[in-house]
């Protein structure tokens, strides 16, 4: 009785392989439930705050969204660095040299490294001392005397590109609602990171409307964060899942 029970619990090849896929996916979705979790959770404190009238007092800094060395900075910076470490081990010895593709290594170590990057940024405020740092030494002022650095990442994106451009027709093909999900949620980030900062420079907004502008651009730039940590880590656990080998598309 139970050698037949045993038997009848043994799992095929196939439905082995079947079941550690759908183990490895239900990551990316639980991250992403937790991300959008924690932004509604930033957000929300950061209005009640506003609607309870510590706006103006030392206090609010603690759940400022445009504060830097605080909670919701810290965890803006954690959320760019899980982006960066699932980037890294895609490109790393830990990802078997059979599902990985010497091609493709160089694309997620310079997205992983570029993510390092904007983490550090986020906790930071490199760019915010870039701008400053450019108009010391005499370069032109971006918009309306602000916002040098922008121009600046424009250029290194573009050049980033360059660099990158031969891979991204084989991710494409191997990860399309991936990269479609990382597409989305880059510009999503961008909104809210550069579009509504664009924007206060601008407009010069003061009082509550800049307490507005800052929950938009923070809240948007969040959600985009977490859309982006959620296609990568999708494309993570994808791999490790056994998705088809870098390699069958480049032969291909």
């Amino acid at each position: 009785m139970s050698m037949e029970q045993d038997t009848s619990q043994t799992l095929t090849p196939a439905e082995e392989l079947g079941r550690r896929r759908a183990a490895w996916r239900r990551i990316p979705n639980r991250l992403l439930a937790l991300l959008l979790s924690m932004d509604a959770f930033f957000v929300a404190i950061f209005v009640l705050a506003i609607a309870l009238g510590f706006a103006w007092t030392k206090a609010f800094a603690i759940v400022n969204l445009d504060a830097e060395t605080n909670p919701s900075s810290w965890y803006s910076a954690t959320q760019l660095f899980v982006v960066a470490i699932a980037f890294l081990a895609l490109g790393s010895n830990l990802i078997p040299v059979r599902r990985r593709s010497s091609v493709l290594k160089r694309l997620w170590l310079v997205l992983g490294f570029s993510f390092v990057y904007l983490s550090m940024d986020e906790g930071g405020e490199v760019h915010e001392r870039l701008g400053h740092i450019l108009t010391r030494i005499g370069l032109r002022a971006g918009v309306r005397g602000g916002g040098q650095w922008v121009e600046l990442y424009l250029i290194i994106l573009a050049v980033l590109l360059v660099v990158v451009w031969k891979d991204l027709p084989v991710v494409w093909r191997l990860w399309r609602t991936e990269v479609l999900l990382f597409v989305g949620g880059f510009i999503v980030l961008a909104i809210g990171e550069i579009g509504f900062e664009a924007l206060e420079i601008v407009y010069k907004w003061h009082g509550y409307a800049h307490l507005v502008e800052i929950g938009f651009e923070e809240g948007i730039a969040m959600v985009g964060a977490s859309i982006i940590a959620y296609a990568a880590w999708r494309i993570l656990c994808n791999v490790v899942g056994s998705e088809p080998d870098p390699e069958d598309a480049l032969a291909g």
